[in-house]
């Protein structure tokens, strides 16, 4: 590495694009950093991030620094704040959303059913047969598509556990890859998969949802249990209970999954 740049010469980099870290320092290390920046009329922040901008530089030749890891490392980070938002959520505002139809009322009940109950009565109502078959009905509009030509659809079901197959769900679809999502977790995942749409399309982020990465998803799924219950009432309205820790879970694993399949592309 080459001797250690000068204060002068790291305020006049220029600077580019950069992300906000939390660093703990020494009391003596911020006060030196502080007078430098001082005297080359700058701050102490801008000083430290050039330093550490510098260094990574300097070492350019061991790293992977390419235009494609820096784009997976963007979405990765991406991907952990969608998480944490989506956490942050209730399964109405995910039920919202995905499809804002159903936060309006159509029987009166407004204040006796929550948005997700709604959208499940209508679910059963058009997708199950009189037999409690599920079959598909692509009037429910709660559902997305995604992958390279857009080709996977990912669709509530009845079912208690998430699948993956390739094929048509019926034979009038041109749609060869579907994710059936158990209902009561159908917002959250198409959430999910939503803005992860949104950022593809404005990111340029190779990626590829291939059968291991999809039947890894629906694992995931599967593997934690809301135990979702609603309780109605003429006042205050319905009680909703669902275990939170299992559904923040099931979305950080299935953003890991996620990030492994985007990660794998360039080893």
């Amino acid at each position: 590495m080459n001797k250690l740049i000068n204060p002068q010469e790291l305020a006049r980099r220029t600077k580019g694009s950069s992300r906000t870290v939390s660093l703990r320092i020494k009391e003596k290390t911020w006060l030196g950093f502080e007078q430098l920046a001082k005297d080359n009329k700058t701050t102490a922040n801008a000083l430290i991030g050039e330093l550490a901008d510098y260094y990574i530089e300097s070492l350019h030749d061991g790293l992977n620094l390419s235009d494609e890891a820096v784009s997976i490392s963007k979405f990765k980070t991406f991907l952990e704040k969608e998480v944490r938002k989506l956490s942050r959520w209730s399964i109405d505002d995910a039920v919202v959303n995905v499809n804002m139809a159903y936060a309006h009322a159509c029987d009166g009940s407004e204040y006796h059913f929550t948005y997700f109950s709604r959208m499940k009565a209508i679910f059963e109502k058009i997708s199950i047969s009189a037999d409690g078959k599920e079959y598909a009905n692509y009037e429910f509009d709660f559902c997305t598509n995604i992958g390279e030509h857009e080709d996977i659809l990912i669709y509530p079901t009845a079912k208690q556990k998430a699948s993956y197959y390739a094929g048509a769900y019926d034979p009038s679809s041109i749609v060869e890859n579907v994710l059936l999502v158990p209902i009561e977790k159908s917002p959250d995942i198409i959430s999910l998969f939503e803005s992860i749409k949104s950022y593809l399309s404005k990111n340029k982020v190779p990626i590829s949802f291939d059968i291991d990465a999809m039947d890894n998803i629906a694992k995931a799924i599967n593997k934690y249990d809301y135990h979702y219950e609603e309780t109605y009432s003429e006042s205050p309205g319905p009680s909703v209970e669902y275990d939170k820790k299992a559904r923040s879970s099931m979305l950080q694993e299935v953003a890991q999954v996620i990030a492994k399949a985007t990660g794998d592309i360039y080893g």
